[in-house]
């Protein structure tokens, strides 16, 4: 199977733009939608998202967002947690295993106050973020 690689557009989207604490809620039904769309020009029937059960602890509206929309929560439904998933990559002999959690960089902005381009590289340069460094 290959890798498929896209641009996400949250600052087209106003409501992520707006930053209100519905933002990720938004943010997440465009990005299945898309993904939905790349899915089934692929043939493929279900998608995947990554939760587990200490993201069902945390205040996060984007896990309403694929409601009806054939995405699977096989972590969750197996009961794991990050912990159980830290253990499992490090006897997988993954290297990852204990990188720490990245939120979205939008996480750091105050709700209420509007999310532009400017503001989250200002964000990723002041945490040295790269993308292709998390792998």
């Amino acid at each position: 199977m290959e890798d498929i690689i896209f641009r996400t557009e949250e600052i087209g989207l106003s409501p992520f733009v707006s930053n209100g604490p519905a933002r990720c809620y938004h943010q997440k039904k465009a990005f299945f939608n898309r993904l939905k769309n790349i899915a089934n020009e692929r043939g493929m029937g279900h998608m995947a998202d990554a939760a587990d059960l200490d993201d069902l602890e945390d205040y996060r509206p984007g896990l309403r967002a694929p409601k009806g929309m054939w995405i699977i929560f096989s972590l969750v439904d197996a009961g794991l947690r990050k912990r159980d998933m830290r253990f499992v990559s490090k006897e997988m002999g993954l290297s990852q295993w204990n990188k720490p959690a990245i939120a979205c960089l939008a996480t750091r902005i105050p709700y209420g106050t509007p999310i532009t381009a400017e503001k989250l590289n200002m964000v990723e340069d002041g945490e040295g973020f790269s993308f292709w460094n998390r792998f």
